[in-house]
């Protein structure tokens, strides 16, 4: 059942704004994304990736290559640069869709919908390198640890598989505010009651320190937003601001939050909340956030100009069917570790690798297959 959701899921989110949902920088919602921009990304994180495996000492085989959730392929159109041939794998028919638009590198590049809990459209032994980045935090455990199994299966003796994994979410505590400190209360002024789908706007939001804490100055502590329907939430994490000083108890101060609405024009409710970062929202904590409803009416700029500048095709959606969030999972590095040896690999290297931002620890792995 979890994996017929995750794709329904992930369809929605590939129609809908896909190049946000694989990178997510809330500046960037509403298929603000710029092609070639967002594909640099991919040749950095290769790159890196691959630089990394040399410096351990590996030698890369450079025959075939699998790109395991590809997503609009950022990835493996990078590893084309690399291997003879390159396939990307991804549960969600619109991102394979998205893909096979923006391939550049012709039969050398093959995209596949794998809408299985493990990798059987691939015979044993096929691969020479295996890539998995910001996919595996996103999928159950019981699916999770079956496809680093199917990693090794389909990798050939000698074959090099890289992929990362959070092992552990950061607590409250762990940061610069103690546990009991999360507590504020919060008041947005000079909010529009109507905005321009995708087109940003500056609020003021007024912040006072609720707890018996100070809250010291620092990068982490910041205002945020959400945006929402009666449905549940649109845009999960938008504008940030940090607080301009140290905040004693009882205190107020103001900020100017940088709000973009979503690109689907509808009744929506703008949600202001504290979030120390990497740590928690304050909400999770029992603290109120404020609430301001707002009518996000469309404009050509945000919508249809920007689906045909990116290659897209603009899709019907509706307020009233909220966008899906992405799901995190961990899995401990000790389970990682079994599962290699398990099916006849080796962890070679788990270094920290942080990709899923702050609030989690994230290792990325170097297998080789024995």
């Amino acid at each position: 059942m979890w994996l017929e959701q995750a794709k329904l899921d992930w369809e929605r989110l590939g129609e809908a704004d896909p190049m946000w949902a694989i990178l997510s920088d809330p500046d960037l919602t509403g298929n603000r994304w710029d092609r070639e921009t967002f594909f640099n990304t991919g040749l950095e994180e290769v790159g890196h990736n691959l630089r990394h495996v040399l410096g351990l000492g590996l030698e890369i085989p450079r025959d075939r290559c699998l790109d395991f959730g590809c997503g609009l392929g950022r990835l493996t159109q990078a590893l084309c640069d690399y291997f003879d041939r390159c396939d990307g794998v991804d549960i969600a028919a619109s991102m394979v869709e998205g893909a096979r638009t923006f391939n550049r590198h012709g039969i050398r590049c093959h995209y596949h919908v794998n809408s299985t809990g493990d990798l059987r459209l691939f015979e044993d032994a096929q691969f020479t390198f295996v890539l998995s980045i910001i996919t595996l935090q996103h999928i159950e455990p019981l699916y999770s640890k079956r496809y680093v199994s199917e990693f090794m299966r389909v990798l050939r003796p000698g074959g090099i598989a890289v992929f990362q994994i959070p092992t552990a979410v950061r607590k409250p505590g762990e940061g610069p505010l103690p546990t009991g400190a999360h507590q504020a209360v919060i008041r947005a002024t000079e909010v529009p009651a109507r905005m321009a789908a995708g087109e940003p706007v500056e609020v003021s939001v007024q912040v006072r320190n609720a707890s018996s804490v100070e809250w010291p100055k620092a990068d982490g502590l910041r205002v945020g937003n959400h945006w929402c329907t009666r449905r549940g939430v649109v845009v999960l994490d938008d504008g940030r601001t940090p607080l301009p000083r140290a905040l004693p108890p009882g205190e107020e101060t103001t900020v100017r939050v940088r709000v973009t609405p979503p690109p689907v024009a509808g009744s929506y409710q703008l949600q202001f909340d504290m979030v120390e970062e990497g740590i928690t929202w304050f909400a999770s904590q029992g603290s109120p956030v404020a609430r301001v409803p707002v009518r996000v009416q469309s404009t050509e700029t945000a919508s249809g100009k920007l689906f045909r500048k990116l290659g897209l095709r603009p899709v019907s959606v509706t307020t009233d069917d909220a966008l899906p969030v992405a799901e995190m999972h961990c899995v401990p590095e000790t389970d990682v570790r079994a599962i290699v040896a398990g099916a006849g690999g080796e962890v070679v290297d788990a270094t920290p690798y942080n990709v899923t931002g702050p609030i989690y620890e994230s290792l990325r792995y170097v297998a080789v297959k024995r």
